[in-house]
């Protein structure tokens, strides 16, 4: 995911961050990766889109 689609989707609140993940550390210190999940408003409206799309697959 790119920055500017992370930003954008954030500030819509498509998703939400809900912590971080620690990969290692180097000479400047941890390094932090956030976790991402899909509020279920969003996701149940996202599922409902996909099935109007494709409604042989039901």
């Amino acid at each position: 995911m790119t920055p500017g689609l992370q930003d954008s989707m954030l500030r819509k609140g498509l998703i939400v961050i809900t912590g971080y993940q620690t990969l290692g550390k180097d000479a400047f210190g941890a390094i932090k990766v956030p976790n991402f999940e899909m509020p279920i408003p969003i996701h149940m409206q996202w599922c409902n889109a996909m099935a109007a799309q494709h409604p042989e697959e039901e």
